[in-house]
């Protein structure tokens, strides 16, 4: 259902239409002329705020001020919100009935719903019988993220699902909790297992982001602004803390010198190797900063980006070529046809207005003003002339598809803006699209283009490139700018190095937070959420003295900077060339450190038929004599095919770290820094350091994939020359030093296949090597009319085999003849799987057991996987678990164990 609110409007606005959905399919929208669109920030603004402020003659700021209130009811159910802090002098009567009067006939004409709108109306709908979402939709089980998040009507809204005994599972944190002014409070969540007795509670107290000492810092500021209901949790850091001091705080005399310092900060880290996207500025309020820093960055000569709220979209020409953008992909769009006729020069919000209010009183289609002569005798001149000039748009417009490229159509758009805008207008529009491929469609470049997020559009221009064919752009096309981001605007980001500016009271909590200490407390978390969004380095300041609305004044030190695990120093300039310098190599340096290494914590998770217990360790290994005898008659048998993974290869190399994935991932990535022309920029290193470790720690592949996929592109792979080098660098220059359990692997007597590259195996056993190049050798190998050891992933020698990425994994899978002969073996043969220690995760062979468990369900044959007792094992489907003993030394002995009759591999 995805009721949960955020602070960017373009995200509240496709939530919403979620909503807008399921109303539909109950017959609920039938009021609407067609599906109607939620009103961003801008349209509030621009169109509805500024048409009530026409008819009824109140200020603009008077008629958002009497939305807002209107939006803090629809958001609470109540006209006394708590998180409401009404205006001087409140919203009377009169003026909500005048709301109320302009507000439904308005939002009908134009097809349209302000903010917070839908969710009430569900909520009536429900409260009056008429809706019931649980039997609408059929759900049995609902999933909720950031429910810290919710409103008070979103909570009543999923409460009514719950409690219609659907299975419910609702995932946030209390301590970010930061979005009143959504009216959003931490108690939705802190009390939910009130709400709900039954409710089993798992808590995640692993942080993957900051150092220890980052995370300490924003855990002090906590610890003195808890909630009286605050969820309590022992958080703690997965990361080595660096050598160098990861929490800074500095002191000026100025806000200018404070800004300027920064400034020069970032031009020192750069200078360092640091990519300007891993820097971030964080600012608590925007009218008192932002102006400042970006004078500094500009006097610096440094790209920077500002907060999106005033991008693109907030401009004349970006509104009018989203317009052109909406209609084509929705000629139904009433808010894109008013949006477009109010951009257009020389028609004000009286003209806009009088049109609207006419087509109101005569009974009037608004869209059909912009796609059919309007009755004569209606429309004075002016509005009959500022129609006509729409209309004009509107017929080449429609003329265009969502599926038109945007490379067809952009001279369309450019001519458009010029002749009704200006030439400035062009440049704006060329530059919003220049990282756009001409071959994306007019839909892909309006879901760009409206992006709350560099990250969001990043992930765009993936899809785009994935769709086309082409490598992923974004590590390489990404803009290289410092983020200045406000911090609700931050939240879910991060960055190697952030800076803090303004810790003064006026800016934390803020001089409308002062007199209310729950909003103060929010403050407290919302500092907490900006210091948790650094990696490395987090630099917290603030000046002695600011200008301040006109007039420089004496700034008191924010009460939350004693709070900091610190001293404040005093500070002229930013860091030096050697700080800077410092902080790179904690970055190049900061590794998540072993499990092993992290505090133990204690988790209590009540029993539930949902949430299982792991069962305690010990040191003795449970009786499995059953399966060891099954095992043991399939080896005599012949039934039995042996799936060798990189285990055998780590062992026969003493542990040579190209043996293992993700030892040949990270030589992989240095290779590629070192060998490829141009260099890869930092940015695209850090971001495969951060793949490589979160599925190391998490036990994820597809981050693994991920890596591979980038190192692979980089080296032109499959049959670039820097991948073949770098396979034979890495892969070929790998020896046996230790023969004994590749020897006990081969004494087993079945046929081996391998996923290594390396010829390890060959090495020992004098086989040949069976790689995919020709699917026909692998036959005759499992036939017995070729020996050989199969490379089920590829052979080294033979690059175009090597199966490392996701898209040779696609390839693989979608080789119909290696699919079905895998099938064939995992139908007649008993699989056992050995140096796989951390689960078959791998997409090839969980296809495969996947086929498998759905085609034999009520097959009594096993598949094994050797695993080390007391490690956490993923068991792939319809595999057997067989535990060889508590050291990896152990698997040796065991597998001497198995053997019965000795016989020489036949494959």
């Amino acid at each position: 259902f995805a009721t949960t609110r955020t602070a960017t409007s373009e995200a509240s606005k496709r939530r919403s239409g979620h909503i807008c959905r399921r109303r539909k399919k109950a017959g609920q929208l039938e009021q609407y002329p067609v599906d109607p669109i939620v009103l961003d920030r801008w349209e509030c603004k621009n169109i509805f705020d500024a048409e009530f402020s026409h008819v009824r003659n109140y200020t603009p700021a008077r008629c958002e001020k009497i939305r807002h209130e209107h939006e803090a009811f629809w958001n609470t159910r109540t006209w006394a919100a708590p998180s409401y802090i009404p205006p001087d002098p409140p919203i009377s009567l009169s003026e909500r009935s005048a709301f109320a009067a302009f507000n439904g006939p308005r939002t009908q004409l134009y097809s349209c719903v302000l903010p917070g709108q839908i969710v009430y109306q569900c909520m009536e709908q429900i409260a009056s019988g008429l809706l019931n979402p649980t039997e609408l939709l059929g759900i049995q089980h609902l999933i909720v993220d950031e429910f810290q998040d919710l409103n008070p009507c979103d909570l009543e809204f999923i409460n009514s699902i719950a409690d219609s005994g659907v299975t419910t599972f609702v995932a946030g944190d209390d301590d970010q909790s930061i979005y009143s002014f959504r009216f959003a409070s931490p108690l939705g969540i802190q009390t939910f297992h009130k709400r709900h007795p039954t409710t089993q509670t798992h808590v995640l107290e692993g942080c993957f982001r900051c150092t220890p000492s980052i995370l300490s810092a924003a855990r002090a500021v906590l610890s003195r602004n808890l909630s009286p209901q605050s969820i309590p949790k022992n958080l703690y850091s997965l990361h080595r803390d660096s050598t160098e001091n990861s929490m800074l705080l500095w002191s000026f005399e100025t806000h200018k010198q404070e800004a300027l310092a920064i400034a020069k900060s970032c031009r020192s880290l750069i200078d360092s190797g640091v990519s300007h996207r891993e820097i971030v500025i964080l600012l608590s309020n925007r009218r008192i900063q932002e102006k400042t820093l970006s004078d500094a960055f500009d006097a610096e000569g440094l790209p920077y980006s500002l907060p999106r709220e005033d991008g693109y979209g907030e401009s004349d020409g970006g509104r009018l070529a989203l317009s052109c953008l909406r209609i084509a992909c929705n000629g139904n769009d009433y808010v894109a046809h008013r949006t477009l006729l109010g951009v257009l020069p020389r028609i004000g919000i009286s003209t806009c207005n009088g049109i609207a209010e006419k087509a109101l009183v005569n009974n009037l289609s608004y869209i059909a003003l912009f796609k059919q002569k309007p009755p004569p005798d209606i429309f004075t001149n002016r509005e009959a002339q500022a129609l006509s000039r729409a209309v004009s748009i509107c017929e080449a417009v429609s003329a265009w598809a969502p599926e038109d490229s945007i490379g067809d159509r952009k001279d369309e758009i450019s001519e458009i803006l010029l002749m009704h805008l200006n030439p400035e207008a062009v440049d704006a529009w060329l530059g919003a699209i220049e990282r756009l491929p001409s071959q994306s469609t007019l839909k892909e470049a309006l879901t760009y283009i409206q992006s709350d997020t560099d990250e969001q559009q990043t992930s765009i221009l993936d899809n785009i490139a994935l769709r086309l064919d082409n490598s992923p752009p974004s590590l390489t096309t990404a803009p290289m700018r410092v983020r200045i981001l406000t911090v609700h605007g931050a939240k879910g980001l991060g960055a190697q190095v952030v800076f803090i500016p303004g810790m003064e009271d006026d800016i934390w909590p803020g001089e409308y937070r002062n007199p209310y200490p729950g909003l103060v407390q929010e403050a407290a978390r919302l500092l907490y959420v900006a210091i948790t969004r650094s990696r490395a380095a987090c630099i917290v300041s603030h000046s002695k003295k600011r200008f301040v609305f006109g007039t420089m004044k004496k700034q008191t030190p924010s009460r939350f900077g004693s709070q900091l695990n610190g001293r404040f120093t005093s500070r002229s300039t930013g860091l030096s060339t050697d700080e800077a310098n410092r902080i790179r190599n904690s970055i190049e340096q900061l590794q998540p450190r072993p499990a092993a290494e992290a505090p133990e914590r204690q988790i209590t998770v009540p029993p539930t038929n949902i949430l299982q217990k792991s069962p305690a360790r010990t040191n003795s290994i449970p009786n499995q004599s059953l399966l060891i005898d099954d095992l043991r008659n399939k080896l005599a048998t012949g039934q039995v095919l042996c799936i060798v993974g990189a285990g055998a290869s780590i062992a026969a190399t003493n542990r040579n770290q190209n043996a293992s994935w993700l030892g040949l991932l990270r030589s992989g990535l240095e290779y590629c820094m070192q060998v490829v022309q141009p260099p890869p920029p930092m940015q695209w290193r850090d971001n495969i350091i951060n793949d490589i470790e979160t599925g190391r720690i998490t036990g994820d592949t597809l981050p693994l994939l991920s890596a591979a996929e980038k190192i692979s592109q980089k080296l032109g792979a499959p049959s670039g020359a820097e991948f073949s080098n770098w396979l034979d660098h890495d892969v070929g220059a790998l020896k046996v030093v230790n023969p004994s359990l590749i020897k006990s692997i081969l004494a087993l007597g079945t046929p081996i296949a391998t996923t290594n590259y390396d010829g390890l195996i060959e090495d020992v056993s004098g086989l040949p090597p069976v790689s995919s190049r020709d699917p026909r050798d692998i036959e005759r190998a499992f036939r017995g009319e070729r020996p050989g050891i199969v490379h089920l992933h590829g052979w080294w020698r033979h690059p175009d085999t090597v199966v490392l990425g996701l898209r040779s994994y696609e390839s693989i899978l979608a080789n119909a003849h290696g699919q079905a002969m895998l099938q064939a073996l995992a139908s007649m043969k008993t699989l056992v799987f050995i140096g796989f220690g951390s689960g078959l995760d791998d997409p090839n062979f969980g296809s495969l057991l996947q086929w498998r468990a759905s085609t034999f369900r009520s097959s009594s044959y096993r598949h094994y996987q050797l695993a080390r007792f007391g490690e956490t094992i993923n068991a792939g489907a319809g595999l057997s678990l067989l535990y060889y003993g508590t050291e990896h030394s152990d698997l040796e002995p065991f597998l001497k164990s198995l053997i019965q009759t000795a016989t020489p591999s036949a494959v």
